[in-house]
């Protein structure tokens, strides 16, 4: 029953820790959102934002839990790569 309860103390204890740091992680990132939607264009941040999440977050799937990157999955994170530098040099013109 001990080592029971000190497991379930553990396990709380990092479930604890990891919440805190995704809460600190997401405040980080609405508070550098909410700065650079007044800084930059809409045009240029909201493509920025939607288009970069959706490589990262393909990209963090195939190292954190080992997805595999098909062709087609790299040629669409390279479109959107693209893309969003397509839309920087055209804003900046």
């Amino acid at each position: 029953v001990i080592g029971e309860v000190a497991s379930y103390k553990k396990d709380l204890i990092s479930r604890v820790i990891i919440s805190l740091f995704l809460g600190v992680s997401i405040a980080t990132v609405n508070l550098l959102n909410t700065h650079l939607s007044g800084v930059l264009p809409g045009a240029l941040f909201f493509p920025c934002v939607n288009g970069g999440a959706i490589s990262i977050t393909a990209i963090a799937s195939a190292i954190i839990f080992k997805e595999k990157l098909t062709v087609k999955k790299i040629v669409g994170i390279a479109l959107c790569v693209v893309a969003i530098i397509l839309i920087g040099i055209a804003n900046s013109l």
